[in-house]
């Protein structure tokens, strides 16, 4: 998002992430106001927001290609009422970081709920950005202290068409093995001992910015769900990632792909790029 309007107030969500997956401490509830004086009219009923992060298509990824963990360090989320110049702006106060353990089908990730001060359309953004230096020092696996992290394997026998670009096979390019069903978890795809697989992490430093369409809040509770496709992303990825590893001169038992990186189809925007936004009511 390029900005607020001149006129809007800024108020600070503190989002405590207090579930597996999620680094982060708190009390869910609004933080503060920038200016006191600025503090809206006194709230008769609440819309209570609960955040989820969530990755659909994960069953779809290319069969060569297998997922692991996925980590994002999420900067900042930020809500901009859709009303003209009044109103406040509402955006978390501190950073927190999401892991998804692929690997065991992880798919959704939630928050605790916020007592959100008002009802409306509201303009969704997010910006992924890596955690200071401090709070890098606290993070175990440094794979994950970039804005994004992946950990995965990678099969070495993909196909090349004749031009010399990656392929899939026929059978495999809507994720559906030839029977139809759909293509299994990473961990249930290593069942051939002549197959060639090798590990890889790899992790991005970028700071990314992504807005989203607007979404309706409500008094009463609801979720506000990021969604991300993996599948499209994935897809887009396989090539440079198996180029990477097939070139890498490593003998490492894992290797490092951060080079990866440089492909526009796997930087941190483009995995933004598959994402949406929207709200349930529960």
């Amino acid at each position: 998002m390029n900005g607020t309007a001149k006129n809007h107030k800024m108020v600070a969500l503190a989002l405590a992430l207090l579930v597996p997956g999620f680094v982060g401490c708190g009390d869910m509830e609004l933080d503060k106001l920038v200016n006191s004086e600025d503090q809206p009219e006194e709230v008769t009923e609440y819309a209570l927001v609960t955040p989820e992060f969530a990755v659909r298509g994960l069953d779809e990824v290319p069969e060569e290609l297998m997922l692991q963990q996925l980590g994002l360090s999420v900067a900042e989320i930020r809500l901009e009422p859709l009303r003209g110049d009044e109103g406040f702006v509402y955006a978390t106060s501190r950073p927190f970081s999401l892991t998804f353990d692929l690997e065991s089908g992880e798919e959704v990730l939630r928050g605790e709920t916020v007592k959100f001060p008002e009802a409306g359309r509201f303009l969704v953004s997010i910006r992924l950005e890596p955690p200071d230096e401090d709070k890098q020092l606290e993070i175990d696996d440094p794979l994950y202290a970039g804005s994004l992290g992946l950990r995965g394997m990678v099969r070495s026998n993909f196909l090349a068409s004749d031009e010399g670009q990656r392929e899939l096979p026929d059978d495999e390019e809507d994720g559906k093995e030839n029977d139809g069903n759909p293509l299994p978890l990473p961990a249930e795809r290593i069942n051939d001992d002549e197959e060639m697989w090798t590990a890889f992490t790899l992790r991005s430093d970028r700071v990314v910015a992504y807005t989203y369409s607007d979404v309706e809040l409500v008094p009463g509770e609801q979720a506000l769900t990021f969604s991300f496709d993996v599948q499209d992303w994935a897809r887009d990825a396989a090539a440079p990632i198996i180029d990477a590893a097939e070139s890498h001169d490593s003998d490492a038992e894992v290797i490092d792909l951060g080079g990866v990186m440089d492909s526009p189809t796997s930087e941190p925007e483009a995995l933004l790029g598959t994402g949406s936004v929207s709200t349930k009511l529960y």
